[in-house]
């Protein structure tokens, strides 16, 4: 039975971000210490993911273990309250973004467009070159976003599930 499927993006070419998103007067860029990321992320990501079938948790253990450096999760803050944030990850010249949280509240006004720009625009500062997105399949507004920005989707990945009983 298939349990998800997961749609890979590929942007060739970040030059076109090198410059930096115009943010609203009202919402900032922002990181944060070890903690303080690790508990905004889960929040976000938590709100932002919870409803849908496809949610798959992370343990503030997982974040921290699989976590670079705090600065690695870019916030997008609306009143100076974290509404959305992004988890950069750096290899070689290939960035890539995953996952991407707007809270359901602020969506579909923009900030998750702003919030994907930004975050192309700091890989493209850390010197990557490309970047790869994930998405799940059936997120469609992401998808849409995505290729909106010239982020082209590469392939399908079926992830499938079986039942297991011991018959011992």
């Amino acid at each position: 039975m298939v349990e998800h499927e997961e749609q890979l993006l590929w942007l060739a070419d970040l030059r076109p971000f090198l410059a930096s998103p115009i943010l609203p007067p009202t919402h900032t860029l922002q990181t944060f210490g070890w903690k303080t990321a690790v508990a905004h992320f889960l929040t976000l990501y938590d709100s932002s993911f919870a409803p849908h079938p496809w949610y798959q948790p992370y343990t503030a253990d997982e974040v921290e273990a699989k976590l670079v450096q705090p600065e690695d999760l870019l916030f997008f803050c609306g009143q100076g309250q974290p509404i959305g944030v992004s988890w950069l990850h750096l290899d070689g010249e290939t960035g890539r973004i995953e996952p991407v949280c707007i809270l359901p509240s602020v969506q579909g006004v923009g900030n998750g467009r702003l919030l994907l720009q930004a975050s192309l625009h700091h890989l493209a500062a850390r010197q990557a070159t490309t970047a790869r997105i994930g998405a799940w399949l059936t997120t469609t507004p992401a998808l849409t976003l995505n290729t909106s920005l010239g982020i082209q989707p590469t392939q399908i990945t079926t992830y499938f599930t079986k039942s297991l009983t011991n018959n011992n």
